[in-house]
């Protein structure tokens, strides 16, 4: 149900901003900027995301666990999404995935809920 609200709510404040914006500017600029977005999130994506591939390799090759580099892959995979959705926030969203500098303030946060919901999973089947 919360993400159910999150996503209407995301919806309004996206066509309240492109409309907003497409007052002061245009409609072409503004969809030319999400289109732009589009593309540059994409290529940052693919760019960081083969960049973790060979991470993930060299981690199991060496026998290590890629735990952290995994937790970039998905933020990663999150920003790519999040940048090609057109819209100002979830651009927003996207680059704050894709920034390895802002990664490392979300990947904790990840790490907790991803703990917490597999701790869930764990507690119920045990029931």
């Amino acid at each position: 149900m919360k993400w159910i609200a999150a996503i209407i709510v995301l919806g309004a404040l996206e066509i309240g901003t492109f409309l907003y914006a497409e007052s002061l500017a245009g409609a072409f600029p503004v969809i030319l900027f999400m289109v732009l977005t589009g593309i540059a999130g994409a290529y940052i994506a693919r760019r960081q995301g083969l960049a973790v591939l060979e991470k993930i390799r060299m981690s199991i090759s060496q026998g290590r666990a890629p735990g952290g580099t995994l937790l970039d892959g998905a933020c990663i995979l999150a920003g790519a999404f999040l940048l090609i959705l057109p819209g100002f926030f979830t651009d927003i969203m996207g680059l704050l995935f894709l920034a390895p500098p802002l990664r490392a303030f979300i990947k904790p946060w990840l790490l907790r809920y991803f703990r917490k919901v597999i701790y869930k999973k764990i507690t119920i089947r045990r029931r």
